[in-house]
């Protein structure tokens, strides 16, 4: 088993509220690669990649899926409901959340309903040699303008899945994701079971070299827009030294003017204070990693 850290993930809905999923492994000595159990209140997505396929664990809790799942209506009824994409349980709305311990993931079966999700996520599920868990804020699954895929792709995933690296698989499914340029936020967590199979997986190892070219000019575009804020920034302090600097000799003027002895003395209208510009400096954008992967 690959160094682990709590796996988890949390995406701001608004004041007060997140969307929360978590990976738990139980590791024994009789069960070295240990038994998976999940929790999840609203979209944050938790995903299991085995034998070569990416299969969700948890599902979101939109009101059409509280229907569909629980057997009450189909999917096609279900997505005629008003607001059926609104999300149904979230922390921070209620003292009262209801968490979901299901895993929604069974083999040979398409659909696993809400009360079978439940048994089986009690019961856990034993993790094999070279399994991979990922858990990611939905921004990461939401369609790009640019081409009507999704920020991060299946492929992508199962690709980097097989790393021996957790660190470095991590930080290329974000390297994809951010290249693109996503409107919302996003995040992952992923756990790595060890395997004699794994081996080193590059970033952009199974993008054409147009792909990799543009990942190359998003960069570029990225980093002149820093040195251009940047610049910005120097410039503006530039000109608030010189602000304060005419300031300060207008005052010193002043005073000098103040102390010098006149027959009669009049009143002189006090200066006027010039106003003191400070820049704001530019936020840089900022991503953390760590071990085993975390970039929340």
């Amino acid at each position: 088993m690959s160094v682990l850290t709590p796996s988890c993930t949390a995406k701001l809905r608004g004041a007060g509220t997140s969307t929360v999923g978590v990976l738990a492994v139980h590791v024994t000595e009789n069960n070295p690669n240990g038994r998976l159990y999940v929790a999840s209140v609203g979209d944050t997505r938790l995903f299991l990649v085995r034998d070569g396929k990416l299969a969700r664990l948890n599902i979101d809790h939109t009101l059409a899926n509280e229907y569909i799942y629980a057997g009450q209506m189909s999917a096609e009824e279900a997505r005629l409901l008003d607001n059926a994409d609104y999300v149904t349980r979230s922390i921070g709305v209620s003292n009262d959340v209801h968490v979901d311990i299901g895993i929604y993931a069974e083999r040979g079966r398409p659909f696993v309903t809400s009360r079978r999700a439940f048994r089986i996520g009690q019961a856990g599920v034993a993790l094999r040699e070279g399994d991979t868990l990922l858990a990611a804020s939905d921004g990461l699954f939401e369609v790009s303008k640019v081409d009507n895929k999704p920020f991060l792709r299946e492929d992508e995933i199962l690709r980097h899945g097989l790393d021996d690296n957790v660190e470095r698989a991590g930080q290329s499914l974000m390297r994809y994701a951010t290249g693109r340029s996503p409107g919302d936020n996003i995040a992952i967590s992923m756990l790595f079971v060890d395997s004699p199979r794994r081996r080193p997986v590059r970033f952009g190892s199974g993008l054409t070299r147009a792909q990799r070219i543009g990942f190359g000019v998003t960069a570029a575009i990225v980093s002149l827009v820093i040195i251009f804020l940047f610049t910005q920034f120097l410039s503006a302090e530039s000109r608030r030294v010189t602000i304060e600097n005419t300031q300060t000799a207008i005052q010193d003027a002043v005073v000098r003017l103040a102390r010098t002895a006149t027959p009669s003395p009049t009143a002189s209208p006090s200066p006027t204070a010039t106003a003191t510009f400070t820049a704001t400096p530019a936020r840089r954008a900022s991503r953390r990693t760590k071990r085993a992967f975390s970039s929340f």
